[in-house]
């Protein structure tokens, strides 16, 4: 099972990664902290605690938090040209996320380093 996560979701892990990365830098960049080790552990917890937080709203897609959003936006059509009704949309969408109920761990593992990082220069700092 961890093995097909992996294969599965590794562009998404790479990608939380990155941009957790990016903000990072942006942040040091923009505090002009290179040297100072609060400034980097202030860092690594933004950008840790942004990366977490795009994997609670992914988890929150996934249980269809946001189908209310997705149905009023055109009022689905069915193929005998009726229009779906809501529940009808929600039983269809959570159908399509079945299989994909582990996404949101992707982002999670994404924000471990960052987070860990912060929490050890943390430490070091107290």
């Amino acid at each position: 099972m961890v093995k097909r996560f992996f294969q599965e979701y590794w562009v998404r892990m790479l990608i939380g990664l990155s941009i957790s990365t990016v903000l990072y830098i942006v942040y040091l960049v923009i505090k002009s902290g290179w040297t100072e080790i609060v400034t980097q552990c202030d860092a690594c917890f933004f950008a840790g605690v942004i990366c977490f937080g795009v994997g609670c709203l992914a988890l929150v897609a996934n249980l269809g938090g946001f189908n209310i959003f997705s149905y009023l936006k055109g009022r689905r059509k069915q193929d005998n040209g009726l229009k779906e009704d809501y529940y009808t949309y929600s039983k269809r969408k959570e159908e399509e996320r079945s299989e994909d109920r582990i996404a949101f761990l992707a982002y999670f593992i994404a924000a471990t380093p960052h987070l860990l990082t912060s929490l050890i220069l943390f430490i070091i700092i107290s």
